[in-house]
C-alpha cells in the first residue's frame, strides 16, 4: 500500500534532499569519459609510453559495453584497435585487464616452404627470443604492478608462475603473481596478478587480475585427496589415454573461498588445476564445496 504523505510533516529541505537521493541508481556508474581518462592514466603511469595522447586514446576505444563478472562485479569493457583491450570497474574504476593487442611478438606460421610449424616448433623458437634473464623480467612485472595494484607491498603475493606463453604464434612472457592467506587457520580468495612482458625488449604488454578481499576459516569437512578424488570425475575425456590426452600435473591444490553472488560472502572450497598434453594444450580448473563434496565450478581453456 502507498502511503499518503504528509508534506507540512516533512521540512521542504529535507523533502528535497530525499527526492534526489530517490532519484540516484542504486550504484552510481562513473562515467565512461572519466573511465577512459582511468585507463588512460593506468596505462602511462610510471613514463609508460602507448604513442597515443589522451585525445586520440579516447577516440580509439569506440567499442564499449557493459558486462557483470561474478568476481569483478560491473564493468566497462573497452576496445579500440590501437589502444588495446580493456576491462575497468564502472563502480570504483580499478583496472583489472589492460591489454596492448598491437604490441606482442609474432612468430611466422610458416616456413618458406609453405609448410606449417609445428607447436612444438613454435615453442622452441618463442623460448629462443627470450634475452632477458628471469629475475629481470620477475622485477619488471613486479614493478608495474607495485604502481598499480591496491596495496600490493602490504599484501603476500608470491610468484607462482614465470615464462614463455604461446597463444597460436602470439608469444608473451608471462609472470603470474598469487595473493597468499596470512595463516593456515584462513582460507582467503585467490587473488591473481597476470603481467605479460615482450620477450626480446622486456616492455608490459597485458596485465590482468582479480581484487577481491574475502575470507574464512579454513575448517574443511573433506580431506584434500577425497575432494581431489571428486574433482577428477568430471574429467573422464582427458584422464583417458586413448582420447590422446595426457595429464601433465595437477597443481594449485588448495583451500580458498568461493565467491557468492553478492562478493561479500563465500564458501570454503578445495581448488585444483588439471593441466594435460595433447593435439592442443588443455587446462581445467575444478572447485569442490569442502563442506558437502559438490562441484562448485568447472573452468579453464
Amino acid at each position: 500500500m502507498v502511503r499518503e504523505r504528509k508534506a507540512r510533516a516533512v521540512p521542504a529541505l529535507v523533502a528535497l534532499g530525499l527526492a534526489l537521493l530517490a532519484a540516484l541508481p542504486a550504484e552510481a556508474k562513473i562515467p565512461i569519459v572519466r573511465a577512459k581518462e582511468l585507463l588512460y592514466e593506468f596505462v602511462t603511469r610510471g613514463g609508460q609510453s602507448v604513442g597515443l595522447t589522451l585525445l586520440e586514446f579516447e577516440a580509439d576505444l569506440e567499442e564499449v559495453t557493459e558486462a557483470e563478472d561474478e568476481v569483478l562485479g560491473p564493468l566497462y569493457m573497452m576496445t579500440g584497435p590501437r589502444a588495446g583491450s580493456f576491462q575497468i570497474s564502472s563502480e570504483d574504476g580499478t583496472v583489472f585487464e589492460a591489454t596492448r593487442n598491437d604490441a606482442f611478438l609474432k612468430l611466422p606460421s610458416h616456413d618458406a616452404a609453405g609448410r606449417a610449424f609445428s607447436r612444438e616448433d613454435l615453442l622452441a623458437a618463442a623460448r629462443a627470443t627470450t634475452t632477458l634473464p628471469a629475475a629481470d623480467m620477475e622485477e619488471r612485472a613486479r614493478a608495474y604492478v607495485r604502481g598499480r595494484y591496491r596495496n600490493f607491498e602490504l599484501r603476500r603475493f608470491k610468484v607462482v608462475r614465470k615464462g614463455i606463453s604461446l597463444f597460436g604464434t602470439v608469444v608473451s612472457y608471462d609472470v603470474e603473481l598469487r595473493e597468499q592467506s596470512a595463516s593456515e587457520e584462513v582460507a582467503i580468495f585467490p587473488n591473481r596478478v597476470i603481467v605479460g612482458l615482450h620477450p626480446k625488449s622486456g616492455r608490459i604488454v597485458s596485465y590482468a587480475c582479480s581484487d577481491l578481499r574475502l575470507e574464512i576459516p579454513a575448517r574443511p569437512k573433506i580431506s584434500q585427496v577425497e575432494a581431489q578424488e571428486l574433482a577428477r570425475g568430471p574429467l573422464t575425456r582427458y584422464l583417458d589415454p586413448a582420447n590422446g590426452f595426457k595429464l601433465l600435473e595437477v597443481a594449485d591444490s588448495r583451500l580458498s573461498v568461493y565467491p557468492a553472488s553478492d562478493r561479500k560472502s563465500g564458501w570454503l572450497v578445495w581448488s585444483f588445476r588439471f593441466r594435460f598434453e595433447g593435439r592442443i594444450p588443455v587446462e581445467r580448473i575444478v572447485a569442490i564445496d569442502a563442506g558437502s563434496g559438490s562441484i562448485v565450478k568447472i573452468a579453464g581453456r
